[in-house]
């Protein structure tokens, strides 16, 4: 008796050979599941759900300020907030420029020293994350996560942040490679900002 496949007999169980004691049956049942997916398919579909209300995001007042700080060093590739695939700009707020370039192990910093880092992507050039981080009063560091359009990510004493700065040499603070502050363009600071102590 001569068998031959038919691949269309059976989606679940592959080809049948024609002649087999199941495939009469299982033709019928591959027909009848056919036609009862068809009226499934058909039937009527539940309106869509309501668009979701666009939420605006609280925004970082200091994005502004902070991408008209100084540069602290040529911007380089991210491998500390970023695997690589952004270049990173450090501004440092101008009271606290030479300071920051000049940062060795164990120094303290004042209240109010402020650093933003600003990522590109490499390449496409488009904006990413600026990530920030200010000295309080208290002691404590305040960190920002935020777009590049000043949407706010997170804000405070963010744990994730928190844990990786405190394997910085200076108070939290990483500071600048060796060699790389002599590169960067020297920005002029305004004859009205205060001092660092």
């Amino acid at each position: 008796m001569d068998f031959e496949l038919d691949p269309s007999a059976c989606c679940y169980h592959g080809a049948v050979q024609r002649g087999c004691r199941g495939y009469g049956s299982i033709r019928r049942a591959a027909r009848a599941s056919t036609i009862v997916v068809a009226v499934a398919c058909a039937a009527e579909r539940p309106p869509p759900s309501a668009p979701v209300p666009h939420v605006e995001l609280p925004r970082w007042e200091g994005l502004r300020e902070a991408s008209g700080w100084p540069l602290a060093t040529a911007p380089f590739t991210a491998h500390g907030h970023s695997a690589g695939e952004f270049v990173a700009s450090v501004r440092v707020a101008p009271a606290y420029l030479d300071l920051y370039r000049r940062l060795v192990p164990g120094m303290r910093w004042p209240v109010g020293m402020s650093v933003a880092v600003f990522h590109e992507l490499r390449g496409a050039g488009g904006a990413g994350s600026v990530f920030a981080m200010t000295k309080l009063a208290s002691g404590e560091w305040e960190y920002v996560v935020a777009h590049h359009d000043g949407s706010l990510d997170a804000r405070g004493a963010l744990t994730l942040c928190a844990r990786c700065h405190s394997e910085a040499p200076a108070d939290s603070l990483f500071g600048v490679s060796p060699g790389t502050a002599e590169s960067a363009p020297l920005e002029p600071r305004s004859s009205n900002t205060p001092l660092a102590r």
